[in-house]
């Protein structure tokens, strides 16, 4: 967790901090600068993913989702078709350089030999970050230190916009990968505003049961009350 002004960064477990991981779908903050720069989605409430009927074992999926739905819930099967819709438009080498040029990753992708015919394989595979890295990337999206116009930066913020107060903004996105035994990581990353200032946050554990998942949220929202001071609500059922 850093504050804005850089002055005051607070790490715990260092060591986790500093290790790569597979980013799941925090990815997305990254895509969704891309899909609104090349105008392949330009509101973030069109419905850009069709129900096929068939139920999952998350509720929130079995609809058709818009890009703001998607992302709050980290639907991966409208990602996958999302991405299927990018390399048609953008071609798979195109989209890899722009994955790239966003800065998300720590190692670039190789933009010939890397393959996009699945969306799981790409943020499984190629893309490791660090919490510390994540935290760096969300402070130049918010201060809009990246090569993208406003409407695109405007775009990412009314998809991770999750909560607000009086006296804050809530932006985030979740990410997890684990096995059908539930053994894996989440993430949970993104920043809060208040009058004073910004708070960047990348918060990464180990999951062991699906109770786990929600722990990313209630630890990180903790900290920000006793750290940073922010007022925030009570935890919000999400992915």
């Amino acid at each position: 967790m850093s504050d804005g002004f850089g002055t005051h960064q607070y790490v715990f477990n260092r060591s986790r901090a500093e290790k790569e991981f597979a980013p799941a779908c925090t990815f997305q903050i990254a895509n969704a600068l891309i899909v609104r720069e090349n105008n392949i989605v330009k509101n973030p409430d069109t419905i850009i993913c069709h129900w096929d009927g068939k139920e999952g074992f998350i509720p929130q999926w079995n609809k058709d989702q818009s890009a703001r739905t998607a992302f709050h819930s980290s639907v991966t099967w409208c990602f996958q078709e999302l991405q299927n819709q990018i390399v048609k438009q953008m071609g798979a080498q195109s989209y890899l350089r722009a994955i790239n040029k966003t800065s998300f990753s720590k190692e670039p992708i190789d933009p010939i030999n890397t393959k996009v015919d699945r969306y799981l394989d790409l943020v499984s595979q190629h893309m490791p970050t660090t919490a510390l890295n994540e935290v760096d990337f969300v402070r130049k999206v918010f201060k809009r230190q990246l090569p993208y116009a406003p409407d695109s930066y405007d775009f990412l913020a009314q998809l991770m916009l999750e909560e607000s107060g009086k006296d804050y903004r809530l932006y985030s996105k979740t990410g997890a990968l684990f096995d059908d035994q539930w053994q894996g990581h989440a993430w949970y990353t993104g920043y809060v505003t208040t009058k004073d200032d910004t708070w960047f946050f990348s918060t990464n554990l180990e999951v062991h049961s699906k109770d786990d998942l929600a722990k990313r949220m209630s630890i990180t929202r903790e900290a920000l009350s006793k750290i940073a001071s922010v007022p925030l609500n009570s935890l919000p059922l999400k992915k």
